[in-house]
């Protein structure tokens, strides 16, 4: 997974608050072994996600688990796109 697209803060923004924490709660042990300090919940929304963003900008002191995200090849062409 290239992870360009989340150092967007105008794409993290469409994500949402909600989303992103359920995401990131995921790799809470990981993002917390390698030093990983997330934005708090009270800044911003501008700030917050400038700051988010910022943390996907260096992919390499990201735990492994979030750099190697992958979509699940089982779910590629299963779903009708629907217009």
């Amino acid at each position: 997974m290239k992870l360009k697209r989340f150092t967007n803060p105008k794409t993290l923004r469409g994500l949402g608050r909600p989303l992103r924490g359920k995401f990131l709660d995921k790799f809470k042990n990981g993002l917390k072994g390698k030093g990983v300090v997330l934005p708090p919940d009270s800044a911003e929304d501008d700030d917050y996600f400038a700051a988010l963003a910022k943390v996907f900008l260096s992919p390499n002191e990201l735990p492994d688990d979030i750099r190697d995200l992958r979509p699940p090849t089982s779910d590629l062409g299963s779903k009708p796109i629907q217009a």
